[in-house]
């Protein structure tokens, strides 16, 4: 009896679940904080001894600090710029599958309505009267 059993069908993939597209701004508006965040860090941290120093060295530490805090800040910046890249692209990888997907499904549909069309069709293709009257097919007519 087990060779008359139906092979199990393969799983079907399911496709990726589409959800709408939040805003731009849940990525931006933390971002924007975040980098913020690490300027200011970093400008107080380096600065928290500033008032010991002499005051000609002041100013020379002064734009050191703020030099290496707004790398700091770029450095943070870029790091929410692969955030925004990894996103998009899995955004186009889950398009991507499901234009393929698609046109696989119009594909079956395709060929199921062709399979389905009576084979006559293909071989006589329906003409008009007036096509009919003028040619050989005119005798058929009466």
């Amino acid at each position: 009896m087990r060779l008359l059993r139906r092979s199990p069908q393969p799983p079907v993939a399911r496709p990726p679940e589409l959800r709408p597209p939040r805003s731009v701004w849940w990525w931006v508006l933390p971002g924007a904080l975040l980098i913020g965040a690490a300027l200011w860090g970093a400008v107080q941290w380096l600065l928290q001894d500033l008032p010991q120093l002499p005051i000609p060295q002041q100013v020379s530490i002064r734009i050191e600090a703020l030099r290496t805090a707004l790398a700091a800040a770029a450095g943070v910046g870029a790091g929410v710029t692969l955030l925004l890249a990894v996103r998009r692209q899995r955004h186009q990888e889950v398009a991507t599958w499901h234009a393929t997907h698609d046109a696989a499904e119009r594909r079956v549909t395709e060929l199921y309505t062709t399979a389905g069309a009576p084979r006559g069709a293909l071989l006589y293709p329906r003409r008009s009267r007036e096509e009919l009257k003028g040619g050989s097919w005119a005798r058929w007519l009466t």
